[in-house]
């Protein structure tokens, strides 16, 4: 679940959100071959979003995102970035 407050900007990603250079966890029940897509949707959804609360570690802005999206993503995607 992840909840959105737009008069403030605020996205609380929970444990789908990572903080910057944690480690992906436990992926025990998870379907980690789409987790890059499903939180690149999310900023597609919420363009506005100035401050991002992972489920563990430090509160950051959009940097979270992109830095989930690129710990998740797929090898022949990370490749294609380098």
């Amino acid at each position: 679940i992840i909840s959105y407050i737009p008069s403030e900007g605020v996205l609380y990603g929970g444990d789908m959100v990572k903080a910057l250079h944690a480690p992906k966890g436990n992926l025990t029940d998870t379907y980690e071959d789409t987790w890059s897509t499903t939180v690149e949707q999310v900023k597609s959804h919420f363009p506005d979003v100035r401050l991002v609360i992972p489920g563990h570690g430090q509160i950051g802005d959009q940097e979270l995102l992109e830095y989930t999206i690129g710990l998740f993503a797929l090898p022949s995607i990370q490749e294609s970035l380098e």
